[in-house]
C-alpha cells in the first residue's frame, strides 16, 4: 500500500509539473493578435486565393498602428488582390458578355472599394492596377520596392497590349481559340450564341485592322480576308442554330451603299457612308414607320465594328443570312 501511495503521489507531481510547464510556455509565447495578425492574415488569404478577405485584412493594417513599411506591404497586397479578382472575372467572359463583365466590375468597385484600372483594346480587356492603392503607396514612399514592382508591370503591359500590336494580335488569336474550345463544349447552353457573337467581333476586328495584322504578324491577305467571311459565318450560325435568341434578332447587313445618320431622319447629319454588305448589329428601332420614296419602313439604330453608332432606314437592312 505504501508503495502504491508513493507511486500515485509521484504521478500527481509529474502531472502538475507538466501542466505548469505548459502554462508557462503559453504565457511566454507571443500571441499574434491585433495589427500583426492582420498582416499575416492578409498574406495567408492571398496565398489561398481568398482575395476579398485578403483585401479586408490588409485594410485593417492601414487602420491600425502599423509601421510605414508594413502599410506599404498592405497596400501592395490590396493592389495584387484587386487585380486577381478582376482577372478571375475576365475568365468568365468566355461564357458571358461584356455588359455582364462591366456591371460586375462596377459592383465590385462599389462593394470592395477598389479602383482597378482596366483598358479595352479592340474587344479585349487588359487589367493594370488598383489606382487608389497604387497612388497612396506612391505618396507614402515613391522609391518603395512595391512601387517599382507595380510600375514595372504597368510598363510591361503597356508595351505588350498598347504599343506592341504584334503581341496584341497574337493575344486575340489565342482568345479566339479559347472561345472555340468553350463553344465546342457548350453548344447547347443558353449563352452559346453570345460566344459566337464574340467570335464574330474578334474576327471583324482582325479584318478591320488587316494592314497592321499583315505587317506585325505576317498573315497573308487571303487569311485576313477570310476573317470577314468567318464573322459572317458566325452570324449565319447564330441565325440557323439559335433563331429565337436575342443575338439572332440583332444581326443584319446592308444591301446597298447607305448613309449612317446621327438621328432617324434623311435631313440628319451623316456620321459615315457605309458600303453594301457591311455587317451591322441592330440596337434599337424607331417607334413609327416613315414613308420615303415609295418605301415604308422603320429606322434602325445600328452599331458598326469600329464602334460607330447611327441610324439606317430599314429598307436597306436585311437580317436573313440563310441561302
Amino acid at each position: 500500500m505504501n508503495c502504491r501511495g508513493y507511486i500515485e503521489r509521484s504521478m500527481k507531481i509529474v502531472i502538475y509539473i507538466i501542466i505548469i510547464t505548459l502554462l508557462a510556455g503559453c504565457a511566454s509565447t507571443p500571441k499574434k493578435e491585433g495589427p500583426v495578425k492582420y498582416l499575416d492574415d492578409a498574406k495567408m488569404y492571398y496565398k489561398f486565393r481568398d482575395f476579398n478577405q485578403s483585401i479586408n485584412m490588409a485594410r485593417q493594417v492601414l487602420n491600425n498602428n502599423y509601421s510605414d513599411q508594413e502599410k506599404e506591404e498592405a497596400l501592395y497586397i490590396i493592389n495584387e488582390a484587386a487585380e486577381e479578382i478582376v482577372i478571375e472575372l475576365k475568365r468568365d467572359l468566355y461564357i458571358k458578355d461584356e455588359e455582364w463583365f462591366e456591371k460586375k466590375i462596377k459592383s465590385i468597385k462599389e462593394e470592395m472599394g477598389i479602383d482597378i484600372e482596366i483598358k479595352k483594346v479592340g474587344y479585349e480587356y487588359f487589367i493594370y492596377y488598383d489606382k487608389a492603392a497604387f497612388y497612396e503607396l506612391k505618396s507614402m514612399n515613391p522609391k518603395s520596392k512595391f512601387v517599382r514592382n507595380i510600375e514595372d508591370k504597368i510598363l510591361a503591359r503597356e508595351a505588350r497590349f498598347v504599343t506592341d500590336p504584334a503581341y496584341r494580335y497574337r493575344e486575340i488569336l489565342a482568345v479566339i481559340e479559347k472561345y472555340w474550345e468553350t463553344y465546342e463544349k457548350r453548344q447547347k447552353a443558353l449563352y452559346a450564341p453570345s460566344i459566337l457573337l464574340r467570335l464574330a467581333d474578334l474576327y471583324l476586328y482582325l479584318y478591320e485592322n488587316g494592314a497592321n495584322v499583315k505587317q506585325e504578324i505576317g498573315l497573308s491577305d487571303g487569311t485576313i480576308n477570310e476573317y470577314y467571311q468567318k464573322a459572317r459565318d458566325m452570324y449565319t450560325k447564330i441565325k440557323k442554330q439559335y433563331p429565337n435568341s436575342e443575338e439572332a434578332q440583332s444581326l443584319g447587313y446592308v444591301i446597298d451603299s447607305v448613309k449612317l445618320r446621327d438621328i432617324p431622319s434623311t435631313k440628319a447629319k451623316v456620321v459615315k457612308k457605309i458600303p453594301a454588305g457591311t455587317l451591322v448589329r441592330i440596337v434599337e428601332r424607331s417607334e413609327k414607320r416613315e414613308s420615303i420614296s415609295n418605301m415604308y419602313d422603320y429606322w434602325f439604330r445600328v452599331k458598326l465594328i469600329d464602334g460607330l453608332e447611327g441610324w439606317i432606314y430599314g429598307f436597306y437592312i436585311r437580317t436573313s443570312f440563310l441561302k
